[in-house]
């Protein structure tokens, strides 16, 4: 990487070859910067700072009119290094890129590159071009989660079987303002069984912790479910710039109520419906058959796919 500014820079993004590390207040010029581009959650301002910068390691830079991130993740070292993300002269731009990590003795390597950009390439033969499986991202129709009768027989079957055990009086869902300390902890404090969606490390636990502590900051918004006006379920999501989209950021169930997993799903979808939200970007497997097998079961409509790009020989 290249030379990197203060921590707590907030006067703007550095060009390439220097770097900023991304703070708080980068957020607004940074989501101006990627604001034209599809909602990929790797991407955004909210994610980035969650996921890639948990040793204050995340940087960004400009290059002509894209974005350079620097992604790196204790551990992860084969998932780490530069992408690209932009539309501007990309050709040339990727080889300013490898020129320079050649420069800093590194392999000239790109990772997580977006497929629209990798789709600008001018000379696809002068690259070689690798899918990450693992790290592409599953987007969902939300109009195929509401209401029931958009739902397959076994879905529907399922909510209803909820839904005739627990009388819809006894439901409330409802959004928290998570700038009050109360609600926050209300979220923080409830103990979940291990199961299921609520089964993550501790390195994901801490990321959930900062989704919601940093709910503001970030831009998250929220859906909370109670039932007999106990927390049942909540989810966690961010808003796009393209307002047809919502990225996915955490959830938690009681597992204690039967199908109540369908049953979030669903509000879920309702909720985001009534917004003009029509898609769920609910982000990537990395792998985890567990996960893989879930998100494949919930059937996308599309996938935002990431590459890793390598100098032809």
């Amino acid at each position: 990487m290249g030379e990197v500014t203060s921590s707590q820079q907030t006067d703007g993004i550095a060009a390439f070859p220097k770097f900023s590390k991304l703070t708080y207040g980068h957020r607004r010029q940074y989501e101006k910067l990627i604001g034209g581009f599809p909602p990929i959650a790797d991407i955004s301002f909210a994610n980035l700072k969650v996921w890639w910068d948990s040793l204050d390691t995340c940087a960004v830079s400009t290059l002509r009119d894209n974005v350079v991130l620097s992604y790196w993740f204790p551990g992860a070292e084969q998932y780490s290094g530069l992408s690209l993300v932009g539309t501007d002269d990309i050709d040339q731009s990727i080889c300013a890129l490898f020129d320079h990590l050649r420069s800093k003795g590194e392999p000239a390597r790109l990772v997580h590159v977006p497929e629209f950009v990798v789709a600008q390439i001018q000379y696809p033969e002068m690259f070689v071009c690798k899918e990450e499986r693992n790290f592409d991202e599953y987007v969902y129709d939300m109009n195929t989660f509401y209401p029931q009768h958009h739902l397959p027989t076994y879905r529907r079957h399922r909510l209803r079987k909820f839904l005739s055990a627990i009388d819809s009086s006894r439901i409330a869902v409802k959004s928290l303002d998570l700038s009050l300390a109360e609600h926050r902890e209300l979220l923080l404090s409830r103990q979940w069984p291990a199961k299921g969606i609520n089964k993550f490390t501790r390195i994901f636990e801490e990321a959930n912790r900062l989704q919601i502590e940093q709910s503001d900051l970030l831009g998250f918004d929220n859906i909370c479910i109670f039932i007999d006006d106990e927390l049942a379920a909540y989810c966690i999501y961010k808003r796009c710039e393209d307002k047809r989209y919502a990225i996915f950021a955490q959830a938690k169930v009681d597992y204690s109520i039967p199908r109540m997993l369908d049953y979030m799903i669903y509000a879920l979808a309702q909720s985001l419906l009534e917004q003009g939200i029509s898609y769920l970007n609910l982000c990537y497997d990395l792998g985890v058959p567990f996960l893989r097998m879930v998100m494949i079961t919930l059937g996308p409509c599309s996938h935002f796919r990431k590459y890793t790009l390598e100098p032809a020989k």
